[in-house]
């Protein structure tokens, strides 16, 4: 096991062997930014590798149930050994299936996911790292129409993608009545482009107009962490 094999958080430990993609800021960030409108019952997480996130989850919301699910072997055996061993198991499920052909037996109050993005890129050598990083399995407009049946009434999905992407996901939300409560543009800092997009949607009518708001992982200056980024992930990561 090398040193990237696991990672320590503040309540639990994720080991990332088997999986294709390992564990980067874009899940921490997800996993700390995704709340629901509601207190949760029922939560889906799409694509969950490691199971990072769903275990950011189980942390987060004590009287939910969480159900992972990824497409690829690997990340299946994983997200199950990671749940066996954190102390919320109980609460904890993973299938490996494909979200647009499995059959839920309900609707979700939360969903998460942080998808397979890209489209044209260099292919990578093996199988299971291009399922994870690439959107042959897994396309935008797929997920957005297959979250739009499985949230509730009241539900709310959380998403981080490219921010060039930006202009479709707007369009494809549209398309499938899901009407966008937050947005934030991520941004190492205040020097760079913005890379990452964060957004939170909810099934019902939103009347105020969003806007979309910045947010630095680091200082300008100093290159620390942001105090939004302390903020944020305090309660998981495993530094701050």
């Amino acid at each position: 096991m090398t040193k990237y094999a696991s990672f320590h958080f503040k309540e639990f430990s994720v080991s990332q062997e088997k999986c294709a993609m390992k564990i980067g800021t874009d899940a921490i960030l997800l996993g700390a930014w995704a709340q629901a409108e509601i207190e949760p019952v029922h939560i889906l997480d799409v694509g969950c590798g490691s199971g990072l996130i769903s275990l950011m989850m189980a942390q987060r919301y004590l009287s939910s149930t969480v159900t992972a699910i990824d497409i690829d072997a690997g990340a299946y055996h994983q997200s199950l050994e990671n749940f066996e061993n954190s102390p919320w198991n109980n609460r904890l499920k993973v299938f490996q299936c494909d979200v647009l052909t499995y059959q839920f037996s309900t609707t979700f109050d939360l969903i998460v996911s942080n998808p397979p993005y890209f489209d044209d890129a260099l292919k990578a050598d093996t199988k299971e790292r291009n399922l994870a990083r690439h959107t042959d399995s897994l396309k935008l407009h797929q997920l957005m129409r297959k979250v739009s049946e499985l949230l509730s009434i009241d539900g709310t999905f959380c998403l981080i993608y490219p921010i060039d992407a930006l202009e479709n996901i707007l369009q494809l939300a549209k398309e499938n009545q899901l009407y966008i409560k937050d947005i934030r543009a991520v941004q190492h800092n205040e020097n760079k482009e913005a890379k990452r997009v964060l957004i939170r949607f909810q099934q019902s009518i939103v009347t105020t107009p969003y806007s979309i708001i910045p947010f630095y992982i680091r200082e300008k200056e100093s290159n620390n962490y942001s105090n939004e980024y302390i903020s944020l992930t305090k309660n998981f990561h495993p530094f701050l």
